[in-house]
């Protein structure tokens, strides 16, 4: 018969049995000895007792590695990159209008209201505040010219391609296109079809090689914004697209009472 005592958050147990430590002093006695390894403590009693500690388990076999598996593991790890470099981009604050990494658009009185996919397009840095070609040789900052964004798109700076011996971070390559973008356009003419906010927006793009493309206009902004845009709220959104309705109502309603009965 024996009794022992184990202490596994003290570097060393005190130990007492008739038989010692595996053969040490008698009963009585006191032994100091380190505390079995992690796992272990198992194994030290059944030896104490005579007894003989159970085989370790086979090792399971290695995995075939085939082309088709690779590729599955490879698009799993794409995935994941995709999902954490979305995970990690700053949060959109509407509160305070800061869209980091975005591109921002809201309506134009008049013009919108006729025709939804036109509007006033801006660009945001990475601390989320708007630039945007309002006027002949100016560059609004932090609030746009025709009122509150009403939609966005949140970019990836990691899309960027910065030049092969830069030694800018990701959001300081972000910050370089976009102020080199505001610098040209402060010397430039407002053009309402040919040179206007659309065109700063693309001109920044260009200059990143955002998604390895130089051909960035204000096209396919336009369509991309319309398609593809998320809705600030649901007040701004109704904002311009109630106008939209009423319009089409009345011009309806007026094409019906007009025409002749047949």
């Amino acid at each position: 018969m024996h009794c022992q005592a184990y202490y596994p958050n003290n570097p060393l147990s005190r130990v007492y049995s008739n038989m010692g430590d595996f053969g040490g002093p008698a009963w009585g006695a006191a032994q100091y000895r380190r505390v079995p390894p992690p796992g272990k403590a198992l194994e030290y009693r059944l030896l104490r007792n005579g007894r003989s500690p159970a085989p370790a388990p086979a090792p399971a076999p290695a995995p075939v590695s085939s082309p088709l598996t690779d590729e599955v593991a490879e698009n799993k790890v794409k995935v994941g990159s995709a999902a954490l470099a979305v995970a990690t981009l700053p949060r959109i604050d509407v509160e305070q209008e800061l869209f980091p990494y975005s591109i921002t658009w809201t309506p134009i009185p008049m013009i919108t209201w006729c025709c939804p996919c036109i509007g006033h397009m801006g660009i945001c840095d990475s601390d989320g505040v708007i630039y945007d070609f309002a006027g002949p040789y100016y560059i609004g900052a932090d609030h746009m010219a025709f009122g509150r964004p009403a939609r966005y798109l949140q970019l990836d700076p990691a899309k960027m391609v910065p030049p092969p011996d830069s030694q800018l971070t990701k959001a300081e390559h972000w910050d370089a296109m976009v102020h080199a973008a505001n610098r040209t356009y402060t010397g430039r003419m407002h053009n309402l079809c040919c040179d206007n906010c659309h065109s700063h927006v693309a001109l920044a793009l260009n200059r990143g090689k955002y998604d390895g493309l130089t051909g960035w206009n204000m096209i396919w902004l336009a369509a991309w914004m319309f398609f593809c845009g998320q809705h600030v709220t649901c007040c701004r959104t109704m904002g311009w697209w109630l106008p939209f309705l009423v319009i089409m109502g009345i011009v309806l309603a007026l094409t019906m009472i007009s025409s002749p009965p047949s």
